[in-house]
């Protein structure tokens, strides 16, 4: 690649990096959770509305599959069994928190 190639690649990247908001890969290592929150699930609504924009979208998808069906964030206990297991050391009860206000206010 040329360099000027790699440097729009590192741009787009750190772009990329600035819209996501939790770093979680969704390796399931905090689940099961006791209350029942599917934290990867919350975390990618949450990612997904603000990477593309469209947390009003995010936060239908976040009501119906998540709200609905009692998975949500506002469903954590703080127990933090989650981030005991949490190999990307994520703050996870705080961004719970962080995601179902920002979906919730849509």
């Amino acid at each position: 690649m040329t360099p000027e190639e790699l440097n729009l690649v590192s741009r787009v990247k750190d772009l990329y990096k600035s819209k996501i908001k939790v770093g979680c890969t969704e390796c399931l290592y905090c689940l099961p959770c006791p209350a029942g929150v599917d934290i990867p699930h919350v975390f990618t609504a949450y990612n997904a509305g603000s990477l593309f924009t469209t947390m009003k979208i995010a936060n239908g998808h976040y009501q119906n599959a998540l709200v609905k069906n009692s998975k949500d964030a506002s469903m954590c206990k703080e127990c933090g069994k989650c981030e005991r297991a949490c190999p990307q050391h994520i703050s996870i009860i705080e961004k719970l928190k962080e995601a179902h206000t920002a979906l919730i206010n849509a």
